[in-house]
């Protein structure tokens, strides 16, 4: 079986959840950050999210079969 192929990759979080999309480049969750932060504004709440560097895990294994 091959190894695990990890990446660092960044993302919005709130507390200890993602809640935006895993991005390559630390500039584009940043820009995704600053539209969120101004989301919460506009809606009145106080932004209490951060930029995340997250370790993303992608593993191989064998096919298992589907049945419906």
């Amino acid at each position: 079986m091959p190894e695990p192929i990890k990446e660092t990759v960044y993302c919005v979080a709130r507390g200890d959840q993602a809640i935006s999309s895993y991005y390559e480049v630390r500039q584009n969750a940043a820009l995704d950050l600053i539209r969120i932060e101004q989301s919460m504004r506009d809606a009145m709440l106080e932004p209490d999210v951060t930029l995340a560097t997250v370790t993303k895990t992608t593993t191989y294994g064998d096919p298992e079969p589907v049945t419906a």
